[in-house]
């Protein structure tokens, strides 16, 4: 066994796939950043929408208007409804604003528009202000769930990477690397780490925060 892998192998074994986990930890943030940034652009765009409302406007108009005022984060995924929203009426057009944002804040907004139109068009302002509320609200405390998983994330990271630091130090000595060199402590080292893997996939399934459920999605 000694013949075909060494220590310094199960160590580059040990680095490559901290690499790998890092990289598609950095995609997924990325994308998870991407959405955490509409969530949070989306109250100011109800609150436009609510400005717009106040001042006169039509449904219609209020909402073109938010669109166009929107932040930047929002102003792609709102070009399919913008466009939408031109060619048809505002109740036809909100389930492309579904689909593009894919968001229960938007699902429950389109909801709140379409049952308003059915009712008359009454009194939406005072829903949509409890709407916005409720969104600030959900963005605060999703806020400060993330928090305390990064913390966790990040000392399951040192806590993982730690032991393979040491053994990178201890390797440096030659007396060391014959210990490690022998069939029983390569064995030590392959089981160090499948268990520093599993541990760490574990540790992150755990202190994933749960996909939010879509109920007018």
């Amino acid at each position: 066994m000694n013949q075909f892998i060494s220590p310094q192998i199960v160590l580059l074994a040990a680095l490559l796939t901290a690499l790998v986990s890092v990289a598609v930890g950095v995609r997924s943030n990325r994308r998870s950043l991407g959405l955490l940034k509409q969530r949070e652009a989306w109250p100011a765009f109800v609150e436009s929408v609510i400005s717009g409302l106040s001042a006169g406007l039509s449904r219609i108009e209020a909402v073109a208007l938010a669109i166009q005022a929107s932040p930047a984060v929002l102003q792609r995924p709102l070009s399919r409804f913008r466009m939408k929203l031109n060619d048809s009426r505002l109740r036809d057009a909100l389930p492309a604003l579904k689909d593009s944002m894919a968001d229960s804040f938007v699902d429950e907004f389109a909801e709140l528009l379409r049952l308003n139109e059915l009712l008359g068009g009454v009194g939406l302002v005072p829903v949509l202000k409890e709407h916005a509320k409720r969104c600030r609200t959900a963005n605060i405390a999703n806020s400060q769930v993330r928090v305390k998983s990064s913390a966790t994330m990040s000392m399951a990271r040192l806590s993982v990477a730690a032991p393979w630091i040491l053994l990178a130090l201890l390797l440096s000595r030659s007396e060391s690397e014959a210990s490690f060199a022998s069939s029983q402590g390569l064995g030590v080292l392959l089981f160090g780490l499948l268990v520093c893997f599993l541990a760490y996939r574990l540790i992150g399934s755990l202190g994933r925060s749960k996909a939010e459920v879509r109920v007018y999605g």
